[in-house]
């Protein structure tokens, strides 16, 4: 029998803090046990692992916000020769948006065609006829 145990904390106060938005966290801690019959239980996760390849850290709503505010510029209406450049620019990008839709048709219909045959091979191993 397998278990998944995983607990966590959360907000939890850190008194050594010399950051102020630092002070408060939360801690996940979880880990796998494999219960044997009439043997002792064996830990699936044997190995430490690095702090920086287990820890997610979490930044603030109001931190987000702050730094994606940036001091707006007025721009300038062309009335030149980057009028012409906009409008290449909008139809690169509309035959991009194409390509990607097309590389989405196409990948919808490899995914069909993969389940046809996977129907196929199932049918033959169980002995159903094919059902077109």
């Amino acid at each position: 029998m397998i278990f998944s145990i995983n607990i966590g904390f959360s907000p939890l106060q850190k008194k050594t803090s010399d950051d102020k938005e630092a002070e408060t966290y939360a801690l996940f801690i979880g880990d796998t046990v494999l219960v044997n019959e009439g043997a002792p239980c064996t830990i699936l996760t044997n190995n430490k692992k690095k702090l920086k390849n287990i820890a997610i850290v979490l930044k603030d709503d109001d931190e987000e916000e702050e730094e994606e505010e940036e001091p707006l510029v007025p721009q300038e209406e062309n009335l030149g020769r980057g009028a012409r450049r906009t409008a290449i620019l909008d139809s690169k990008l509309r035959t991009e948006q194409s390509a990607e839709e097309k590389r989405k048709a196409h990948q919808k219909e490899l995914a069909e065609q993969l389940n046809r045959e996977a129907r196929a091979r199932l049918a033959e191993q169980t002995g159903v006829e094919k059902e077109e």
